[in-house]
């Protein structure tokens, strides 16, 4: 504020004064901030130095740790957010180029497509098939686990995205270790790939060893049913769809070199025709649904089978195969408790299977609230099998939680999938 008084020679002489003390405040205080400024160029200069200690480490090392990062293969990490590799490329320069650079970082991929919103479709299809596409390229030249998950939409938009993403696994199914693959619903209007079908007729899978295929539309497997898989390492198969044909024709090549096989919602009668075609099939589990056409009495021989489950809601659809069976080496067998008619009708069942022997571990299927409300029940089966160590009892989610496989179980291979099988 300028001071309005009439100036004077001695209040003139004052601010005379005062000018000379506030320079000299001013240099004072300018000397200090040059100390402090100096002080802080000398701190800056001593962290400019110092090398933290996880940028000393070798790219080896590195690499071992961001392996650690994602999810043990053949588990498949989300494309994007938590696990995701794709985190480890926005720390840092370096970081990223050793991500980029690390093929087993990139090798195990989930393409999702289920349920999308509408508004977002665009956007969404475009970031999975771009991510998808990168995963590809960084992950060459390792063998891929590839997953495939479509859902049981219909609308065109969707599911010609979900083509385009079946479209470009396809196009790497060499690298294929292994594949779970829920198979979206055919768009008429795009059935072809630049003129050629979308299966090729011989699906070329040299390393494949699992694979899974759930199917609700008969239009895609019209497709399927002129392809034949060429995999001779295949050991593990899990199949739902809904013409049955597809198994036989797609695996036509590859029966014999089958070990662990899981077939939902069929027929006993096609279930007799898959399992004879099997003679190395070591674990099984079958779901049936109806008995299927036509009278078989042809047995099926299955020296090497260990783990047996038979399931179903119709008592009646399992009736063709149980006296069909022969396994002199059955450890495991899990059974629907209204296959049979009573502990001694299973008795008779076993003996034909000349399994009776072998077997170590009985499970009956049957509601919980049959075991809480007959007591007694699991006991009279101990009674009857007194040569059998375990016998045990309850539905199938309890069943599953103790037999299904951990992830990596060398016996099943197929709980290598995170999500539920249906």
């Amino acid at each position: 504020m300028v001071d309005t008084q009439a100036s004077t020679a001695a209040s003139r002489a004052a601010d005379r004064a005062t000018l000379d003390l506030l320079d000299a405040d001013i240099s004072r205080l300018e000397t200090q901030l040059q100390i402090l400024r100096d002080k802080r160029a000398a701190v800056h200069a001593r962290l400019s130095t110092f090398i933290y200690p996880i940028q000393t480490l070798p790219t080896e090392i590195i690499n071992e740790i961001f392996e650690a990062f994602v999810p043990a293969y053949p588990q498949c990490p989300p494309l994007l957010g938590h696990e995701s590799p794709t985190n480890l490329t926005v720390v840092c320069r370096r970081w990223r180029e050793i991500a980029v650079a690390n093929p087993r970082l990139w090798r195990s991929i989930c393409l999702d497509i289920v349920r999308p919103k509408i508004s977002e479709l665009d956007k969404l299809l475009e970031s999975i098939l771009g991510e998808g596409k990168s995963w590809l390229e960084r992950s060459q030249p390792l063998s891929l686990s590839v997953v495939l998950r479509c859902g049981n939409e219909s609308a065109p938009e969707v599911t010609l995205g979900q083509m385009n993403a079946l479209d470009l696994l396809l196009q790497h199914c060499a690298r294929w270790q292994f594949a779970s693959l829920e198979l979206p619903r055919a768009d008429p209007n795009h059935p072809t790939r630049n003129g050629d079908p979308l299966w090729a007729p011989e699906i070329q899978a040299p390393v494949l060893v699992s694979l899974r295929i759930i199917s609700r539309a008969a239009d895609m497997e019209d497709h399927l049913l002129e392809s034949r898989l060429k995999a001779p390492l295949l050991r593990t198969f899990h199949g739902r769809t809904r013409d049955d044909d597809v198994y036989l024709a797609l695996l036509e090549q590859q029966w014999g070199t089958i070990t662990s096989l899981r077939l939902d919602d069929v027929p006993a009668s096609f279930a007799l025709q898959a399992l004879r075609k099997a003679p190395a099939l070591t674990h099984c589990q079958l779901n049936f649904h109806g008995q299927g056409a036509g009278a078989d009495h042809e047995r099926a021989q299955l020296d090497c089978l260990q783990t047996l489950t038979l399931d179903s809601r119709n008592a009646a659809s399992a009736l063709l195969i149980l006296d069909l069976l022969i396994a002199p080496s059955l450890k495991k067998l899990a059974i629907q408790e209204h296959f049979f008619a009573d502990a001694q009708d299973l008795r008779r069942i076993l003996t034909s299977w000349t399994a009776l022997t072998s077997l170590e571990c009985l499970w009956i299927l049957t509601s919980a609230q049959r075991l809480e409300s007959e007591s007694g029940v699991v006991e009279e089966y101990r009674k009857l099998f007194p040569e059998i160590l375990v016998i045990e009892g309850g539905d199938e989610e309890k069943h599953k939680s103790l037999w299904e496989p951990d992830v990596g179980d060398e016996h099943w291979d197929a709980g290598w999938i995170r999500d539920p099988w249906m």
